[in-house]
Parts: structure tokens; sequence; C-alpha cells
């Protein structure tokens, strides 16, 4: 919910950083670029979440993941050990192109090539050896977060853009929510 204008500034928007999904993220002019993808990877370190795109050219982690582009062996939820597994980035979906961080363990959006079922595979229920042999550096590397330098970058400005006009605050589903309650167009 933000006009056509820089989140950062005024000016026109030249387009959006797109965060997570291309209904979130942050849009800026041409002079707050750097600015707007800075602080969209900051908010990933915060919500420890990797897009995937990102995850497979970081220079440590993207040679591990690109093993998980051809098929591999999980664990299912019912202790079946089943293959035809392959990494997921469908790019539209949140869900299917970030790794992300729930109940205490990283999960990887795998897509079952056979069935079109798509599943956050935590890293524990990989048992191809090649991948589970990786499993410690792709913690380490996630639990340290390799968006951390913009995030350490972000914490050193002040934080004061206003609210776009005809933006409420209210409370649903026990979660504080932004609503559009009017303005100019």
């Amino acid at each position: 919910m933000r006009s056509t204008r820089c989140f950062y500034c005024v000016a026109e928007s030249e387009n959006d950083e797109q965060t997570l999904g291309h209904t979130f993220g942050i849009r800026y002019c041409a002079a707050h670029k750097a600015a707007a993808k800075r602080d969209s990877k900051a908010y990933l370190h915060v919500e420890r979440r990797v897009k995937i795109k990102d995850a497979l050219i970081h220079e440590a982690l993207g040679p591990v993941l690109k093993l998980l582009t051809s098929d591999q062996s999980i664990r299912r939820s019912s202790g079946l050990v089943e293959g035809g597994w392959v990494l997921s980035s469908n790019e539209e979906s949140p869900e299917r192109s970030t790794i992300f961080f729930i109940d205490e363990k990283w999960h990887i959006p795998m897509i079952h090539e056979g069935h079109e079922l798509v599943k956050a595979v935590r890293l524990s229920d990989f048992e191809t050896p090649a991948i589970r042999d990786q499993i410690p550096v792709i913690q380490a590397l996630l639990e340290d977060g390799i968006y951390k330098h913009e995030f350490l970058l972000q914490q050193d400005l002040p934080s004061s853009v206003p609210e776009q006009e005809g933006i409420s605050y209210c409370v649903a589903d026990g979660q504080v929510r932004r609503v559009f309650l009017g303005g100019p167009p």
C-alpha cells in the first residue's frame, strides 16, 4: 500500500526491489536503488530468510545448493526415504523461493518432479550422502547470515521514513496490520 513514489523521498519511483515475491518490497527512485537493495536484504536477515537466487550465487553456499538442483533423496514425515526431489525456486512465491528458519530448523523448498509436490525440507531430512556431509557447512552459513553485511550497514542509519498518507494500523488475527483507509490517489 504505497503510492508510486520512492519509499525514501518524494521522487517518482523507478522500480520495486522485490523482497518476498512481487507484492512485498521497497519502491525506489534512481537515487535510492542501492538503499532499497540494502534494506531488503537487511529485512531478510532479521526474518531469517534467504532468497534461493542469492544463495545460489553466494561463493560458499552456492556450490552446495547447486547440488540440490539434481535428484535428491529426502526423509518424508512418514519416515519413508524418497528420491526425485529438486530445489524449488519459483520467484513468484516466497514459500518456494526462500530458505527459511522455523521451529528451530532451517528449511529448503524442494519440489518432487514426478508429483509437482512442494515441500519445505528440513536440513536434517536430506538423505543424499553428498548433501548430508555438507549440512554443518550449510547450517553455519545460514546461521551467520548471508545478508549480515547489509543488516549491519542498516543498523548505523536513522529510521525515520514517514508512513504513507491514508495508512492506519489495526490488530487482525492477533497481529498488527497496515490498512488503507483512504487518502489522495
